[in-house]
């Protein structure tokens, strides 16, 4: 993970997976009575990784096909948002996008840096009649030493 929540492989499709993979570990631990063995800083990265999400997707919900991600369609992704929001339920910006902006908050800020993983957001708004441009200017991979 990039210090700013972005997934190493840089590709939106694999990002949202390893939320939806760290939360379902952390809710199987849940179950077991085991919580208590991962760190605060698990929830963080997690709330992060969402967080990133949120920064570097669309108004409509879709994010870019950066890397070999694919489209996705807003059914899906409200479905992830409201996955998310119940386990950050104390989260107005999550809970924002998981009820279709009525209710919560959108995030404070317009335009948005996740630096170490080189997704910059520009944006005009956060609502669905929002113009949003997204670039990816990543770090350059490591040579592959397999």
């Amino acid at each position: 993970m990039y210090p700013d929540g972005v997934q190493w492989e840089l590709s939106p499709n694999y990002h949202v997976a390893m939320i939806n993979t760290f939360l379902s570990a952390l809710r199987s631990a849940q179950k077991a009575g085991m919580e208590h063995l991962f760190p605060s800083s698990y929830k963080e990265t997690v709330e992060k990784m969402i967080m990133a999400t949120i920064n570097f997707s669309f108004p409509d919900y879709t994010y870019p096909v950066f890397s070999d991600a694919k489209l996705v369609e807003k059914s899906s992704m409200l479905k992830s948002y409201a996955t998310w929001y119940k386990a950050f339920p104390n989260n107005k910006i999550i809970q924002y996008y998981a009820t279709d902006g009525k209710k919560g908050k959108q995030p404070p800020y317009l335009s948005h840096a996740l630096a170490s993983s080189g997704f910059y957001t520009f944006r005009n708004g956060w609502d669905t009649g929002a113009t949003a441009m997204v670039l990816k200017a990543s770090p350059r991979s490591l040579p592959c030493t397999a």
